[in-house]
């Protein structure tokens, strides 16, 4: 009874969310002149929001819900009075959007405005005040309420004489219950008029002895945001290329639309109204952004390709989801920002009407971030449905509506995100708790690494490090942030011996290095943890212990007379794999089978294991799991502790702030000058990382 109790109320704001979501719509609609000014159909919406509210929902709350939630636990009262005091607001913005409108009905074009921000503020309020009920008062009433008070709860919160979706549904409602269908709407998943677009029913993939996923049921809905969490290797990338159609799943079925999805077939996916954005862009960089997103929809041998109907087409799109584009532009020109952007337009240039995001944020700054999730609002209000794969707990509270966890090929938890915390999901991730690393002050020592006056020019004879110094000492952190682009890849090749400097001079533990190599600075005790596992990191086409030697294969220990002395180098590989938890079938797996976290943990078990007196560190963490990003912080801490000294490249300011003694800023090749970890905030960093270095002094 009490389930069935705590669903009606979610059932009643999701059916009152449903037309609050309407109401966004016609207005997005009359600003882009999509649709004809119907004031009736604007005041039909204000009149059920009226009656929904007087009449219904508030009376029922008050009465049954709160006033027995007051009897049965007295600590509740503080929160409830809060949330009658939320009932009195919105009865007064209510009547601010009333008097707006006839505003905006007798005075023109001009009060329109006035209109639009009361609708969207009202809106916005309630729709809070819809989630704070659920996170703060169904738990309370799950906790406290007896089943006699449920039954009671239940009777009253009958959906029976709703006049829009109830069995007696008036003829006054009846063309805002088809607008609401029509535009299918999803604010917290409503389950009135939402339809389920897309189904998965027990896949199930193995691969040789290890299942990758297991019996995995997934359903979205219309309009829905669905965070898909998992530590790596769980499933989600499988489950993702059964859906897309890169793998056969060896049981189980996918309706798309109610239809059946052919296994096996990108082309058929894609169809069907599937479309993915792959964490690493699949572009060209020498093509402009039109031939990128046309690529692929014509076939090779056509004798010519329509590029003026694609352009109009393409800005159509482009108009229709708000993501602006130049389609002159060579994507090499473009931020990487605009190239997400670019990526979504080509699926959303096919048809696409479910979105998969593997990983969106992993290369964007925080301000590219909130852009992203205005594109995804914008997207999900025009009834897309989103996937949304990431490791970022924050942000997926932030854009989600429900949140599915894999663990082990399994899923553990299916729930609405405003239901949960960031804590609790990070436990559902890796089944244990996860601790916070301990930065512990210490007093430097010697400079490991010094870095003056470097210049270095690109082939179009561009400065992309200009006059770069920086110093990095015994027993601390050295963060370096920026956004993507700004040198930050020309610092790591030339510390890592991979690109030789037009200016400048690189001294390792006082010793002047010149024409550096990476051999000669491995065997100087510097150790390089790439950017990039998979390309430059690791050759994955080799078995993991061939990687693990692949930096000391001719060490004493590793070699006898130019052969490898295979005993050694497995024991050797096979107490790395144990001390840094390398999850595998064995030393002699092939490692491309591995997954993110593990890749990164084979890195750092090869490079760390030597006890190295300066690491470079590029993105350590981009991509993986909350507890691999734990794992990776604890072995960094370690290392500082040891004596080493660390050079932290990353995008990601938590991290950042979280670890370093110091910070500098990359910005047009240049290098700041360091900032103590006890004077550096987020925006002081964010401005610096803009190019505004005097007005981030003002921010300290």
């Amino acid at each position: 009874m009490m389930v069935r109790a705590v669903w009606i109320i979610r059932n009643e704001h999701d059916r009152y969310g449903a037309v609050l979501h309407c109401l966004r719509g016609v207005i997005r609609d009359i600003e882009r002149g999509q649709a004809e000014l119907d004031f009736a159909l604007l005041h039909s919406i204000l009149n059920y929001v009226d009656t929904f509210l007087d009449k219904y929902h508030h009376p029922k709350e008050d009465e049954f819900l709160f006033k027995t939630l007051r009897q049965r636990h007295a600590a509740a009262g503080a929160v409830l009075d809060s949330l009658e005091q939320d009932h009195k607001r919105g009865d007064r913005a209510l009547t601010t959007l009333r008097k707006s409108l006839v505003a905006y009905e007798h005075g023109g074009a001009e009060a329109f405005d006035q209109f639009r921000a009361a609708a969207l503020s009202f809106s916005d309020f309630q729709s809070s005040h819809a989630m704070k009920e659920e996170s703060q008062i169904l738990p309370l009433a799950e906790a406290y309420l007896t089943d006699e008070d449920w039954t009671t709860i239940d009777a009253a919160f009958s959906d029976h004489d709703d006049p829009l979706f109830g069995d007696k549904a008036t003829a006054e409602f009846a063309k805002l219950h088809a607008k609401i269908v029509e535009m299918a709407p999803v604010p917290y998943g409503f389950r009135g008029v939402q339809s389920t677009v897309l189904r998965l029913s027990g896949i199930t993939k193995r691969f040789g002895a290890l299942v990758a996923n297991d019996a995995i049921d997934l359903e979205i809905k219309s309009g829905e945001v669905l965070a898909l969490l998992g530590e790596n290797g769980a499933g989600k990338t499988t489950l993702m290329n059964i859906l897309f159609g890169h793998y056969v799943a060896d049981a189980g079925t996918i309706e798309v639309f109610g239809a059946p999805l052919a296994p096996g077939s990108p082309h058929a996916a894609i169809a069907a109204g599937l479309g993915m954005v792959h964490q690493h862009f699949t572009l060209a960089d020498n093509l402009t952004v039109l031939d990128n997103v046309i690529l692929g929809t014509k076939p090779l041998w056509a004798p010519w390709q329509n590029l003026s109907e694609a352009r109009q087409n393409l800005l159509a799109v482009s108009r229709s989801s708000g993501l602006a584009v130049e389609p002159d532009r060579l994507v090499r020109e473009l931020s990487v920002g605009e190239r997400q952007r670019v990526e979504i337009l080509k699926a959303l240039y096919r048809g696409a009407k479910i979105l998969i995001l593997d990983e969106p944020t992993a290369v964007l700054t925080p301000l590219e971030t909130d852009q992203l999730f205005d594109t995804i609002r914008e997207l999900v209000d025009d009834a897309m449905s989103v996937i949304f794969i990431s490791h970022k707990l924050k942000e997926v509270m932030k854009i989600s509506d429900r949140v599915m966890v894999l663990r082990q090929g399994r899923v553990v938890a299916d729930q609405r995100t405003a239901s949960t915390t960031r804590e609790e999901l990070a436990h559902l991730m890796v089944g244990r708790e996860i601790p916070k690393p301990k930065h512990v002050r210490m007093d430097v020592a010697e400079s490991v690494l010094e870095f003056a006056g470097v210049d270095i020019t690109d082939g179009e004879g561009r400065k992309v490090l200009d006059g770069a110094s920086l110093v990095v000492r015994r027993h601390e952190i050295l963060g370096v942030a920026g956004v993507s682009g700004n040198g930050q890849h020309q610092l790591f090749q030339v510390i890592a011996g991979l690109a030789q400097p037009s200016n400048g001079t690189l001294e390792v533990l006082g010793e002047r290095i010149k024409d550096a190599t990476p051999h000669m600075l491995i065997e100087r005790g510097v150790a390089r943890i790439p950017e990039d596992r998979n390309s430059t990191g690791l050759i994955v086409d080799m078995t993991i212990w061939e990687n693990l030697i692949s930096e000391r294969y001719r060490a004493p220990s590793f070699q006898l007379a130019g052969f490898v002395r295979r005993k050694e180098a497995l024991d050797y590989s096979n107490r790395i794999i144990k001390e840094f938890d390398v999850r595998c079938p064995s030393a002699m797996a092939v490692t491309r089978l591995l997954s993110g976290g593990n890749l990164q943990k084979l890195i750092l078990g090869r490079t760390l294991s030597h006890e190295p007196s300066l690491i470079i560190a590029n993105q350590p963490t981009r991509g993986l799991d909350v507890g691999a990003v734990s794992f990776v912080h604890e072995q960094l801490l370690a290392a500082r502790e040891r004596g080493a000294g660390v050079l932290l490249i990353s995008e990601d300011l938590d991290e950042l702030l979280e670890l370093s003694d110091r910070l500098v800023v990359m910005y047009g090749g240049r290098v700041s000058e360091p900032i103590g970890r006890n004077r550096a905030n987020v925006r002081h960093i964010g401005l610096m990382m803009a190019g505004h270095f005097g007005e981030a002094e003002h921010a300290i």
